[in-house]
C-alpha cells in the first residue's frame, strides 16, 4: 500500500499463463499468474518498460501497447509540470477529456494538475472517483484519508479508516494511520496503542509501528 519496486520479467509460459519474474528481494525467479496480476494492478497499469537492444529492433517494429497514446500524453504532461508549463499540461488534459472523458488516465492527469496547484479541495473528488472505481485499492483509500485530514475533516477520516484498521484482511498500515490520528487526542491513547499492537502482530518488523 505504501511502497513498490520494479521487477524484471525474464520469461513467460503461455500454456500456464504465467510470467517468470526476477524480484530484487529474492535470489531466484518466481512464477506469477498473469491474469490475476493484471487484475490486481489494474488501478495503476501495470506499468511496464521494455528494454530492447538498439541494433535488434527498430521503433517501427515495436508492438502497439494498450493505452500507449494516453500514457505518452500523461508522461508529456508530467514533463510539462516539471518545467512549470502548466498551460501546455492543461491542453493535454483537455484533449484527452474531449476524446475519452471516462478514461482512467484522465483522472491521473487531473490528479497531477491539482497536486501541482497544491489544491486538496480539487484532489479529493478525484480520489473519490478513483476509490469508487477501485474499491480494493489501499493506496487510493490512504490518499483520501490524507486529503480529508488536510482539509480538517478528521471525523470523516477516522470513519474511513475504522473498517480497514480493525480488519485482519487489510494492510496494517491502516491500523498505524488510525493510531496516528487518534494519538492527537490524549483520551484516545489506549485505543491508539492497541492499534499499534495489532499492526505489530500482523507485521512484527514494521518500522512505522515500531517508531
Amino acid at each position: 500500500a505504501t511502497s513498490a519496486h520494479a521487477q524484471a520479467v525474464a520469461g513467460c509460459d503461455p500454456l500456464r499463463g504465467t510470467l517468470l519474474v526476477r524480484d530484487p528481494s529474492l535470489p531466484r525467479l518466481v512464477e506469477m499468474m498473469l491474469e490475476p496480476l493484471i487484475e490486481q494492478q489494474a488501478s495503476h497499469g501495470p506499468r511496464c518498460l521494455a528494454l530492447v537492444p538498439a541494433d535488434e529492433l527498430s521503433p517501427i517494429e515495436l508492438p502497439e501497447l494498450p493505452d500507449q497514446r494516453e500514457y505518452d500524453e500523461l508522461h508529456e504532461l508530467e514533463l510539462c509540470l516539471l518545467r512549470h508549463d502548466r498551460a501546455r499540461a492543461q491542453v493535454l488534459r483537455n484533449a484527452l477529456y474531449v476524446r475519452d472523458p471516462d478514461h482512467l488516465l484522465r483522472l491521473f492527469m487531473d490528479a497531477r494538475l491539482s497536486a501541482y496547484d497544491d489544491d486538496p479541495q480539487a484532489l479529493l473528488p478525484i480520489y473519490d472517483a478513483l476509490a469508487a472505481r477501485f474499491p480494493g485499492s489501499d493506496l487510493y483509500a490512504l490518499r483520501r484519508v490524507d486529503l480529508l485530514l488536510q482539509l480538517g475533516r478528521r471525523d470523516e477520516a477516522i470513519a474511513a479508516l475504522e473498517p480497514r484498521a480493525r480488519s485482519f484482511q487489510s494492510d496494517p498500515v491502516f491500523a498505524i494511520r488510525l493510531a496516528e490520528v487518534l494519538a492527537d487526542d490524549a483520551r484516545q491513547e489506549a485505543a491508539a496503542l492497541r492499534l499499534v499492537e495489532r499492526a505489530l502482530r500482523m507485521r512484527p518488523a514494521d518500522a512505522p509501528a515500531l517508531s
